[in-house]
């Protein structure tokens, strides 16, 4: 009938001799390094070279194994998302409070077309930053404080890289932050 027969396949073992030689079924084999940090196990053959073996054995395993030109490319889920999943979920609870609060969409972006956007983000960070030295939660929200000091840091941030902006207060004088991205000047 086919199919699995519930018996899993033995595999068979190297083994390290009292000089580091390493064996299998009587065989002598030496370790190699691969790419992808990979080591390879090829066999010491008679009157060959071993760097031939191992570049042959190498050569193998790039012929089969699959390609993705990502260098230089930032590692968004494992640098970021990977790193940090429950402060990144604590962030996202303060932008879900943030949209039940005031009635809105996600689509809505409400949060950037604040008037004096950085100044009031900075503040609301400052003052989370603060309350976080002697509570743990916020009173209002029952998210903790350092999670609006998180999310504030992130619309601050976001803000000044959308526009373009470094300096310490983009706001001063300046169109709000959707008007700066839309290319519209305040007029007086």
């Amino acid at each position: 009938m086919g199919g699995d027969t519930g018996t899993t396949a033995k595999r068979d073992t190297l083994n390290v001799d009292k000089d580091g030689r390493l064996w299998l079924k009587g065989r002598e084999y030496r370790k190699i390094s691969a790419p992808g940090e990979r080591v390879v196990v090829v066999p010491v053959v008679e009157n060959s070279s071993t760097e031939i073996m191992a570049d042959m054995a190498v050569k193998e395993i790039e012929r089969n194994e699959g390609k993705k030109y990502d260098a230089g490319k930032l590692p968004v889920y494992q640098g970021l998302m990977c790193y940090f999943p429950r402060a990144l979920e604590a962030v996202a609870e303060v932008s879900a409070y943030g949209l039940a609060k005031y009635q809105l969409k996600y689509e809505d972006k409400n949060w950037a077309r604040v008037h004096g956007a950085f100044g009031r983000y900075s503040d609301a960070c400052a003052r989370h930053l603060a309350a976080g030295v002697y509570e743990a939660i916020d009173h209002e929200s029952q998210l903790r404080h350092d999670a609006m000091v998180a999310w504030n840091a992130l619309a601050r941030l976001e803000i000044m890289l959308q526009t373009g902006v470094s300096d310490t207060n983009p706001d001063k004088g300046e169109p709000t932050n959707e008007e700066t991205i839309a290319g519209v000047k305040r007029s007086g």
